[in-house]
């Protein structure tokens, strides 16, 4: 975990400095490198973007999983709880269990019943405020991401026990499962503005040791619980996600070798079996929203392999005997990239709704510097030609 700044005392981050270097699924030696001039120039649609969000921000929350209205099987409002997207209750027996439906999602997720909305929003809020204060150095959005902060994860009073025990639950059926872990793969997404917040006078060293504790016994959790275990040897993207929050909290625990050890089995952990030869991901196509699940997957390979090099294992550029490899799976899905249901369906695959496109453009600027390859940038122009200039990508993962 990187110290420097970690008393609060204004002083700058070192992002290249303590046991892992650059340590975050964003280029934070990048956001270094580009911060004085973010406000300017071509990177000014981005930073008025991020300054707009933080701005809302400061008016959000703040957010504690005491607020649900349902209480969790073990008595304690403390344990996180949420509910299975694709679960409903069914039509013909409305009193009893929950039923499956594939690619539907039950509003029900979002409501006040479940932690699920209240930790994005809390997530999200964070993210605009900490980057935000990083590349304006004004310590108000500093000071509210703080109290987000401490209401969710330090606070005896409303802080969330550090388990899922209770994600993604599913009434008649099931208290919490193991597909709930996924959930956490918003908090993976946040550390990094928590190594942003290091130079911030809104922060003392005893917020940043609670946050390591806090995410140490998080760590330990996944490292532990059956629901966990059985999440982590699951063969399709849930797997690759538990692998995302491992490294990612190991990262930010400083602890080099077990992430290097998560890479290195990831090799034919996540992509000899969930890669084919041609770059199809199967396990991701068999799902009813095929095109969109490939993309999932994809991203989490693309965090595992980024975490990975912070520590000198290179799964970019991997490649099994029989050529099942990340750069594969990429060229497969960004061949229907733009999506056009009338192309995808040609394949044989389904989709049966307009697919959540947020995760593309971070894989494929990622992917333009890392092969070298304007191709891959050039579909980020022009999929996203509205909004590319104005895109966060342009801000955490710079040219």
């Amino acid at each position: 975990m990187t110290v420097d700044g970690a008393g609060g005392t204004g002083g700058e981050p070192n992002f290249d400095a303590g046991p892992i270097a650059n340590p975050g699924l964003w280029d934070l030696v990048g956001i270094a490198r580009i911060r004085a001039q973010a406000s300017q120039g071509a990177l000014k649609p981005a930073y008025d973007s991020v300054i707009a969000e933080a701005n809302k921000s400061l008016d959000v929350g703040p957010f504690s999983v005491m607020n649900k209205t349902k209480t969790p099987p073990s008595g304690d409002k403390h344990d996180y709880m949420s509910l299975a997207r694709y679960w409903w209750p069914d039509p013909n027996n409305p009193t009893g269990p929950y039923i499956q439906k594939d690619g539907q999602s039950n509003p029900e997720i979002d409501s006040s019943n479940y932690d699920y909305r209240s930790m994005a929003n809390m997530n999200d809020a964070v993210k605009a405020l900490g980057l935000a204060y990083y590349l304006s150095r004004d310590e108000m959005y500093a000071r509210k991401a703080h109290t987000l902060l401490v209401t969710w994860f330090l606070d005896p009073a409303t802080r969330m026990n550090p388990n899922f025990n209770y994600a993604q639950s599913v009434p008649g059926v099931a208290d919490g499962r193991s597909e709930g872990v996924i959930d956490g793969l918003q908090f993976a997404k946040m550390l990094d503005v928590v190594e942003l917040l290091r130079g911030s006078t809104a922060f003392n060293a005893a917020d940043f040791m609670g946050l390591a504790t806090w995410f140490s016994s998080m760590r330990q959790w996944l490292a532990t619980n059956m629901l966990a275990l059985k999440e982590q040897s699951a063969l399709n993207n849930h797997g690759s996600w538990y692998d995302v929050q491992a490294m990612r909290y190991d990262v930010f625990l400083g602890r080099a070798d077990a992430v290097a050890q998560t890479a290195n089995a990831a090799k034919q952990k996540r992509i000899a079996s969930q890669i084919g030869p041609d770059g199809k991901q199967p396990e991701e196509l068999r799902r009813t929203n095929a095109f969109f699940y490939s993309w999932y997957n994809l991203s989490a390979l693309f965090d595992i392999a980024t975490l990975g090099s912070r520590v000198g294992v290179d799964l970019f550029n991997y490649q099994t005997a029989d050529g099942r490899s990340i750069r594969k799976a990429l060229d497969f899905i960004v061949s229907y990239t733009p999506f056009n249901a009338t192309q995808w369906a040609m394949t044989g695959y389904q989709q049966i709704g307009p697919p959540d496109i947020t995760m593309q453009p971070g894989v494929l600027r990622r992917a333009g510097l890392l092969y070298n390859q304007p191709s891959y940038e050039q579909k980020f122009v022009t999929a996203f030609a509205s909004s590319q200039a104005a895109d966060i990508i342009q801000l955490v993962y710079p040219k």
